[in-house]
């Protein structure tokens, strides 16, 4: 990893990546918490649409991604991929009652998001697809299966375990237009300096009808509110924007998309927590315990019920780009 860029070269946001509104209606100062790099980052609410986003975005952001800790290493053979790969064979046979069944009974690690509406010989794409692992669920379920990561080695290991791995910006995969039947960016779009640009080569990328899958965190969230600069998902200057839901909508309706349903996801509650109390990643504070942990967990689900998560899905389709 590169050394960190001084932050008096940062480019300076004129306005809201989400809806383009130059007013703000509150602001903060925030910092790393998760790396501890150095670096103080001003943080804007979007008055206009109540995204959050960073006023002065960093002019090499790869300079905040340390590639060795920033990438999960976990083995396709836990419990949380086995609970996965149950969930996945539910919904693809069309029991999804049984699903629901099965995450009150495993609801810790039973969540699944960015699974597509099952294609028969279908390809889905990945953006930002880190070591593969959802990958790997979607080739054991039928997809032809191909990924995208700025991650040289991260996308060496993807090609090792079978799928169609490109390393690079989402250009350089050269995928031919109308080429698959889904595109999934699951936490990807809050890293993108041009979000606008990846949903067109998305919509360019998919067949006619085609679905994209798009899961963000929620800056209309419980969360967001109560824990304010310490609320996790921020994840300054990593994240350049936390967009609201209705606010993403929007965004993917004017690039051509029809949201199809919005669901919320989230649980980062004890790493807020974490964050409040003691003021960055502790490893081994007491909020990642299965004692508190876990009512935590049961608390977000909740909240996700209540459309207050930290996070949300949309699935979206192809469309007319005037589409409404």
């Amino acid at each position: 990893m590169g050394a960190v860029t001084s932050w008096k070269k940062s480019l300076l946001v004129e306005g809201c990546p989400v809806c383009g509104e130059k007013e703000t209606s509150r602001g903060f100062m925030n910092f790393d918490r998760l790396h501890n790099l150095p670096g103080s980052f001003p943080v804007r609410e979007c008055s206009g649409c109540s995204s959050l986003y960073l006023k002065e975005a960093p002019p090499d952001p790869a300079a905040y991604y340390p590639e060795g800790e920033y990438y999960s290493t976990y083995e396709s053979n836990t419990s949380e991929l086995r609970a996965k790969r149950k969930l996945i064979e539910l919904f693809y046979s069309g029991n999804r009652s049984l699903g629901f069944a099965y995450l009150l009974f495993y609801p810790l690690k039973g969540r699944v998001q960015g699974i597509p509406d099952y294609v028969p010989g279908g390809r889905v794409l990945d953006i930002g697809c880190g070591f593969g692992l959802l990958l790997d669920l979607l080739k054991e379920a039928g997809w032809e299966t191909h990924g995208i990561d700025v991650s040289a080695r991260a996308i060496e290991l993807v090609r090792r375990k079978g799928h169609n791995g490109v390393s690079g910006e989402l250009r350089a995969g050269r995928f031919d237009a109308g080429y698959f039947d889904a595109v999934i960016m699951s936490h990807l779009i809050e890293h993108l300096r041009d979000p606008r640009e990846y949903l067109a080569l998305a919509r360019e990328m998919l067949k006619p009808g085609g679905q994209l899958i798009v899961l963000a965190p929620n800056a209309r969230s419980l969360g967001a509110r109560l824990f304010g600069r310490a609320w996790a998902p921020i994840e300054t200057p990593r994240h350049l924007f936390v967009p609201s839901p209705k606010a993403l909508v929007k965004m993917l309706r004017a690039a051509g998309f029809r949201a199809e349903s919005l669901k919320y996801t989230g649980s980062n509650w004890s790493q807020s927590l974490d964050y409040l109390l003691n003021g960055r990643y502790t490893p081994g504070s007491v909020f990642y315990r299965p004692f508190v942990s876990i009512p935590l967990e049961a608390l977000a689900q909740a909240l996700n019920l209540l459309r207050l998560g930290d996070s949300f899905q949309i699935k979206a389709r192809k469309g007319p780009s005037d589409a409404r």
